[in-house]
């Protein structure tokens, strides 16, 4: 029993680093504002939802050839590509 556990301490560190953390924010493209509760969804099925600030996260383990669409009532869906920066501007019409 203690083996097990030695050895799931010793992997969580690597576990945890073999996922990326994508941040952004998603506004409008008219007014600039944030949009709070706009739907992220990468194709993989990872998804989100923006906070009261437009603000996101996503944990992801690989982001290639991944697309990322996001949704808002009222606005135009966009779908752009993932891609390896971690920081990510979506402004929607």
């Amino acid at each position: 029993m203690k083996r097990i556990v030695i050895l799931i301490l010793f992997l969580l560190p690597i576990l945890v680093m073999a996922q990326n953390i994508f941040k952004g924010k998603v506004t409008s493209s008219v007014t600039n504002e944030p949009l709070p509760g706009a739907t992220i969804l990468v194709s993989n099925g990872t998804g989100t939802v923006s906070d009261a600030d437009g603000l996101f996260k996503l944990n992801i383990d690989k982001a290639d050839d991944l697309m990322l669409t996001i949704s808002y009532m009222g606005y135009v869906t966009k779908t752009i590509p993932l891609k390896q920066d971690n920081t990510i501007k979506i402004d929607v019409r």
